[in-house]
């Protein structure tokens, strides 16, 4: 039986309010929103799995930021203008699909 992955989505556009609903709609993942100036406590309170933004509305630096507090926890920034995805991880390779990130999500789950 695999645990739950918990997804932390930060940002407030209506591509990741899809995108929240894509995933929640997914067996065995819990979808937390965290957003500015929470997200200290919205992470530790999530305690998230994985972290998703939108790389168009996200700044580098708010990324760098992400990477820098949150090392273990793969950042996942998607591009909805280039239908892109891009997983700032090693332990993850690059996908391409919202379909494909649900899976990718429900590895993470079964390997807890």
């Amino acid at each position: 039986m695999s645990v739950p992955s918990t997804v932390a989505i930060y940002g407030d556009s209506v591509f990741l309010a899809c995108v929240d609903v894509v995933l929640r709609a997914k067996a065995g993942i819990i979808v937390q929103r965290i957003s500015a100036p929470f997200v200290r406590a919205g992470m530790a309170q999530a305690a998230p799995d994985i972290l998703v933004v939108d790389r168009a509305a996200t700044p580098d630096h708010v990324i760098a930021v992400f990477r820098q507090r949150y090392p273990n926890i793969p950042l996942v920034a998607l591009d909805i203008s280039s239908a892109d995805m891009t997983i700032l991880t090693r332990q993850i390779p690059n996908a391409a699909t919202l379909g494909l990130l649900a899976e990718i999500i429900g590895t993470t789950s079964e390997t807890k």
